[in-house]
């Protein structure tokens, strides 16, 4: 019922009242709360509706099962499945490229907070928001599954959950707990989502250890960098005392060009030093060919023409 709601807000809002046909359903996870449309939506629009999900979720009426990094084409969209196990072991994050791209994670990714793990582990957890973090641009939004925003942020107040690091990470979660709780005041209530991943970064407990070993390597990367031109230093220095020497037939001495060379050799290091941005900017991923050939390829067939099809996430 939702879903044909939204498709007919989107017809009268977007497309002149003309009908929308749904050409594929891309489903995070198999709970009942985000698969039982699956296939009554199928038997309305038709066996041509595809139906992706997980390989190792039993996602209700999944007709295309997905492995990790594999890309499907709907019209004109690139949408690369992420695995996500945690709160289910098959649970799925699609990542639809673009400028932003948009992340529809379900339930693996809240304002402030994640899914509970029902099937996964806390090596789950961290490994799926690593995962996140390398494979999103931080700009990207995000849509969950649910509406918590205001059932967690506070939590980072009261004490619930670890506070803030920083004072401009407890003024960014104040700002986000205003702002969630002026659009929710609105009437109807406005979602809060889409939620911006760089901010996610900075407020969600779940990508605190990350954080924290993004910050060690930076440290370290700057210790052994400084040790580098230090030692070159030292060499420029000990060379141009033996050629000094060598030459006047004396003992050793300095010249001023070396020590200058010593003296700015840390200072050299300014423009080379990583932020934790730079460190973690996502990885490429080649694309995955679709293993359905036609079946996820584009084209007036996937509403890439006129027919005005769409996508549904759940």
């Amino acid at each position: 019922t939702a879903v044909l709601a939204g498709l007919s807000d989107l017809s009268r809002d977007h497309y002149g009242g003309a009908a929308l046909r749904p050409v594929a359903i891309l489903t995070t996870h198999k709970h009942w709360d985000h698969a039982a449309g699956n296939v009554p939506l199928r038997e309305k629009f038709g066996r041509s509706l595809r139906v992706y999900g997980g390989e190792v979720d039993a996602v209700s009426g999944c007709t295309h099962p997905l492995r990790d990094g594999d890309e499907v084409r709907v019209g004109s969209l690139r949408v690369v499945a992420l695995s996500a196990p945690g709160h289910t072991a098959g649970s799925t994050a699609f990542l639809v490229r673009g400028s932003p791209s948009a992340l529809f994670g379900g339930d693996v990714l809240f304002c402030g907070g994640c899914g509970a793990p029902f099937e996964g582990c806390a090596d789950d957890m961290v490994s799926t928001f690593a995962k996140l973090w390398r494979s999103c641009p931080p700009e990207t939004l995000l849509f969950p599954g649910h509406e918590y925003t205001l059932s967690i942020l506070p939590q980072y107040v009261t004490g619930a959950l670890p506070g803030a690091d920083t004072p401009d990470v407890y003024a960014k979660l104040c700002a986000a707990i205003y702002r969630a709780r002026e659009l929710r005041a609105q009437a109807p209530p406005c979602p809060t989502a889409p939620l911006a991943l760089a901010d996610e970064l900075s407020l969600n407990e779940k990508f605190a250890p990350l954080r924290h070993a993004a910050e060690a390597l930076v440290q370290a990367w700057r210790l052994h960098r400084a040790l580098e031109a230090a030692t070159a230093g030292i060499e420029a220095i000990q060379a141009s005392a033996e050629d000094a020497a060598g030459s006047r037939g004396s003992s050793p001495k300095v010249s001023e060009g070396a020590q200058a060379q010593s003296d700015g050799a840390a200072d050299d290091l300014g423009d080379a030093r990583p932020t934790l941005s730079m460190l973690c900017q996502p990885c490429e991923q080649e694309p995955v060919a679709d293993r359905y050939g036609g079946a996820g390829g584009g084209g007036a067939d996937d509403g890439g023409g006129g027919g005005g099809g769409v996508a549904a996430f759940s």
